[in-house]
Parts: structure tokens; sequence; C-alpha cells
């Protein structure tokens, strides 16, 4: 995205106006979760007086973004504008970093700019932040922030805003995988790279434990999570959609279900482990995204407990995956259809297709990509001659 022409500016910029008006259309919206939750929170820490509200436990957000609703606060006019224009603000810092990552990897400034315009129209996208309010742009953000430094090999830089990611969201574990599969293939990635990540969420929850919140009680705040919501999975086409819809299970709410798909899904991930091993993978920039895209997807599809936002980043890293790649077309369309359809059906109740049928064509659509990603794994030949590590 650099040293482009006159011509290509203009184009970015008729985009990026095209986007923001778009988005303007839902400002005024106010969805439930902003009602409920988002709202309140805002109120609340306005009436402890700011900042001192955050040694409370106001919300279920880690600490970074309610220092945000916090500095939101200090405004007297109604939250929802200013909730909403932080999550665009990151919408198209997710656009600018997808097209920096296409253009780094094919210098190729018409798929950059393809990359660019086609994350801010992503419905997902343009629903998440500016109609429902919510902020999966952000950790997203700071994920492809992340891939941009692995792919240039600043590896502690790369650790950092990985870190960031998950300072705000918990989901940011669906990419981790990524970087541990990496770790046993590249000897420039050191095993305490992986302690920044926790180091930079404890330094970015330091306002809380400034004011009074005490430490153990903000470093538990993704543990809490996890146990606030019972069902399996709520509203996304996954495994468990199945098994609540008591076509494989009869008792959908068992513990011990949940269990065993966790064990499932490491089980997965420890064969694509054996494998990299195994066939002594040399990741380069194809197959780092590639691995990344799969990631995502097998984690929120045999996991337990997803939400319909939860594939927000396999959204946007599905394009940039075939803006590389240019090829497997069916990967973007049928992520973003699947996430695209979660969201009409919670926001608007508008039930396209059946949420079990949905989760049958999506398995078959990941079963394709997996064979798809360990053929690629498997192959010698690189898109770019110079390996990563």
């Amino acid at each position: 995205m650099k040293n482009l022409s006159k011509k290509e500016k203009i184009i970015l910029f008729i985009v990026s106006i095209v986007a923001i008006l778009i988005r303007l259309i839902w400002i005024n919206g106010e969805s439930g979760d902003y009602i409920g939750f988002l709202e309140p929170w805002v109120l609340k820490i306005r009436e402890l007086g700011g900042f001192n509200a955050l040694k409370y436990n106001i919300g279920d957000y880690n600490v970074p973004y309610m220092v945000i609703l916090t500095f939101i606060s200090f405004f007297k006019f109604k939250p929802l504008y200013l909730i909403k224009l932080v999550s665009i603000i990151f919408d198209f810092i997710c656009a600018y970093y997808g097209a920096k990552i296409v253009d780094k990897v094919t210098n190729n400034k018409l798929s950059s700019l393809i990359t660019y315009a086609a994350i801010l129209f992503l419905p997902t996208v343009i629903i998440n932040g500016s109609l429902w309010g919510q902020c999966d742009s952000i950790y997203t953000s700071f994920i492809l922030i992340s891939i941009y430094y692995l792919l240039d090999e600043k590896y502690i830089r790369s650790f950092i805003f990985l870190g960031f990611s998950f300072a705000f969201k918990l989901q940011f574990m669906f990419i981790l995988p990524l970087y541990v599969l990496l770790f046993f293939r590249n000897k420039k990635i050191k095993w305490w790279y992986f302690l920044l990540i926790p180091l930079v969420n404890i330094i970015l929850c330091l306002p809380a434990i400034f004011s009074g919140r005490s430490i153990v009680d903000v470093l538990t705040i993704y543990l809490n999570q996890t146990g606030t919501y019972k069902d399996l999975v709520l509203n996304f086409p996954n495994l468990y959609n199945l098994i609540q819809s008591d076509l494989l299970f009869a008792f959908s709410h068992n513990h011990i279900i949940s269990k065993i798909g966790i064990v499932v899904t490491l089980f997965i991930f420890a064969i694509m482990w054996l494998y990299v091993l195994i066939k002594k993978v040399n990741f380069n920039s194809e197959k780092i995204i590639t691995v990344g895209l799969w990631s995502v997807m097998i984690a929120t599809y045999f996991l337990p407990r997803m939400h319909d936002r939860y594939l927000f980043a396999g959204d946007i890293l599905s394009v940039i995956f075939f803006m590389i790649i240019q090829k497997k077309f069916y990967i973007p369309i049928s992520v973003n259809i699947v996430s695209t359809i979660t969201y009409f059906y919670f926001l608007f109740r508008i039930n396209i297709i059946d949420f079990n049928l949905l989760s049958i064509i999506y398995f078959i659509v990941i079963v394709m990509f997996t064979l798809y990603t360990f053929k690629l794994l498997g192959e010698n030949n690189e898109i770019r001659k110079r390996k990563m590590g």
C-alpha cells in the first residue's frame, strides 16, 4: 500500500468514502447488546466517576475495552456513536493491514486495493460495528498486524501485537495454533516470545489494577467469560448445532460433550503438528495464511460454546487467502455466507437456511479445505523463494 499512483489514491479515497457512507446508514441502530449491555456499562462508569470505575466488575469484557468505554463515558452525549466509531476505525485498520499483507506477498497493487475494498464491504464487517456495535474488528486488526510482522520476520513485534489481540478478545486463540506450528519449524521463533502475549495483556490491564481492582480478578476475566453461557453453541452452524438439535445426542448440555469437543479439537491440531514435523514443512507466506485461516475454521467448528460472531477473523482471512492464492474461490464465498447467515438470524430473525443443514454443508467445505491445506504443506514448491526460517 505504498508508492500508490494518483489514480490509485483517488480510488482508495472513493472506496473509503463509500464505505463510511454505508456505515452511516445504520449509525442510529440500537442492537439488543447495546441496549442491554454496552450503554448500561458506559452509564455506570460515568456514574462512578470514570477511571475510578475500573476497580469494579462492570461488564464481562477485558480491561482494555472497558478503558475505551471509560473514555467514551466522559462525553455526555449518547455513547452509541462513539462506541460504533471505535469499531469502524478498526474496520479500516483491518482493511489496511489486509491490503498490506496481500501487497507484501504478491507485490501487486491492484490485488491489494481489491483486498482493501473487499474487506470494507464484507457484510459482516459492515454489520458488526456500524449496526451491531460490536468490537470484533479490534482483536482482528491486531491479528492482521501480527501476521504482517510475522511475514516480515519481525517476530517480537508479531507476538506483541498478538498480545494486543489477546487483551481485547479471547478469540485470538483461534489463530494461536499457527504460531505454535511455526515455533516447531522456525528456529528464529524463541519459546519466550509466547510470554509476550500474557505480558502485553497484563500491561494493558494496569489501569484497572492501579484503580484498585485485584490482579486475580483481572487475570480471571476470560476464565469467568467461559462459564457465562452454558449452551454448546449460540447461533453458529458448527458440529454442536447437530448435537443441540438432538440429531446425535439426547442431552446437549452435558459437560462431557463440551470436554470431548475440546479434546477432539486438540487432536485435530495435533495431527497437523505431527504432519508438519514429519514432512519438515518449510513455511512460506502462502502456507502461513492458509494454515491461519484453516486454524480459525477448525477452532470455530469443533470447539464448544461458539457464538455467531466468532468467525469474524476468518471472514477477513478468507479474502486475504484468495487474493494471495488466486484459487479456491469457494472458501471466501462459503465462509462469508456462513457468517452472514448467522448475523441475519440473530439480528433480524431471518432464517435463510436451516442451521443443521448449513452445519453439514460447512463441514464439507472444511473437509475440502483441510485436504487442500495438507496437500499444500506437503509440497516443496514455494510461492516465494525466501522461506520463513
